[in-house]
């Protein structure tokens, strides 16, 4: 593979190996999720008449089932294929989306529905889709791999919300949901360039959770709690503290898109770096920046300042979490046969993560206290601590 991930004979490369369907189908699917990205979060939000406490409630089911079902759903690796569940999977969003849309109408049964269609997507989809990137990764090519998906994935992302915050304005969510779900779907092709995949799983849920607290894994069990931690707060917490303090959708939308062009830069940077210093060192400078960068967060009162302290904050995480992704994809990689035990019990770990974190959102809105300033220094900690940690995973 060339030194120049854009060059056009890497682009040409790409095209005839196992990565290349990745890079497609990243980019068709999150533009989809992009047109959405931080909006489905403020729509459950505003359901929900700004409870921060039911819209915990509501993620917190879907982190419970899940859970319990991922170690059951590892069952279809080998009986289906990974691929083949990845594409099963993406109707169950598109589902999920649809109920959200019609929640005002049917009330509870669509929020039911729109939970057990969330599960079934996220139980499908995310441990087959890291399977399979694990399984394809050249480790001494890592940073630039997944450099050059998480670059697609930002550009996608970085157009999709300009787009989606004046289609909400001008339509509303619903002909929005009906859109993003459609590219959702048909990202799906190109997983087929190339022959199935196949996984044998063979733990129980009682096995999946021993695994978890083993000694040789309780430094990568530790590290993915608190990337959940963390993870609960950026993607379901903080998009509700942005709607309750700018209060306009397409104000949200284009600095949205603003700010991610920093990550896209950052990302082409940081992915480079990984593999000539390796991810240890830029974790190390990574959590630290991170870190300060949630505390930054607490100061957001206007755009102005969203824009500014937002994109400090995409800078920083980019800086973190790619190294820490490589580590764990090469700890994945190494598995070999036992690939699917290491990616379903990370799967459990940061779920395990996100419905603590939700569990501790519920109790401190019922009892009245300033939710979003405990979480941003919790976040700020977690983001410290789990890369910390992360940076140990290498050598385990």
């Amino acid at each position: 593979m060339p030194d120049n991930v854009f060059s056009l004979e890497h682009i040409r490369h790409s095209f005839k190996q196992e990565m290349s369907e990745l890079y497609w189908f990243s980019a068709i699917k999150n533009f989809g999720v992009g047109l959405l990205g931080i909006f489905v979060p403020i729509y459950v939000y505003v359901y929900f008449d700004g409870s921060v406490l039911f819209t915990a409630m509501f993620y917190a089911a879907q982190f419970l089932l899940q859970i319990i079902f991922l170690p059951i759903a590892a069952g279809l690796f080998y009986k289906i294929g990974l691929k083949r569940l990845i594409s099963i999977s993406h109707p169950f969003l598109a589902l999920y989306l649809l109920f959200l849309s019609v929640a005002p109408q049917y009330g509870i049964v669509a929020l039911i529905g729109a939970i057990i269609s969330k599960v079934t997507y996220f139980v499908l989809f995310w441990p087959a889709y890291h399977i399979d990137f694990a399984k394809f990764i050249h480790k001494n090519k890592s940073g630039k791999e997944i450099g050059f998906v998480n670059i697609v994935i930002s550009v996608m992302r970085t157009i999709a919300p300009l787009l989606g915050g004046y289609m909400i304005v001008i339509y509303g969510f619903a002909p929005l949901f009906v859109i993003s779900s459609v590219f959702m779907i048909v990202s799906a092709f190109p997983l087929f360039m190339s022959s199935e995949v196949y996984e044998r799983y063979t733990m129980d849920w009682r096995k999946a959770i021993s695994y978890l607290f083993r000694k040789q894994n309780i430094n990568s069990t530790t590290a993915f709690f608190f990337e959940g931690v963390e993870s609960f707060i950026g993607l379901f917490l903080f998009p509700a503290f942005i709607m309750m303090t700018i209060g306009e959708i397409n104000t949200i939308g284009w600095i949205t898109s603003l700010t991610l062009v920093f990550a896209t830069i950052t990302t082409y940077i940081v992915g480079r770096s990984i593999d000539k210093r390796g991810e240890n060192k830029l974790m190390v400078f990574g959590s630290v920046f991170h870190s300060m960068a949630w505390l930054l967060q607490l100061l957001i009162t206007t755009p102005i300042q969203y824009m500014v302290f937002n994109s400090i904050f995409r800078l920083a995480s980019t800086a973190n979490r790619l190294p820490y992704m490589s580590v764990s994809y090469k700890k994945a990689h190494m598995k070999r046969h036992r690939i699917d035990e290491f990616i379903i019990t990370r799967e459990i770990s940061v779920n395990a993560g996100r419905l603590s974190m939700a569990l501790l959102v519920i109790i401190g809105a019922s009892l009245g206290f300033n939710v979003f300033m405990v979480s941003f220094v919790i976040a700020s900690i977690s983001a410290l601590l789990f890369r910390m940690v992360g940076t140990t995973v290498s050598r385990l």
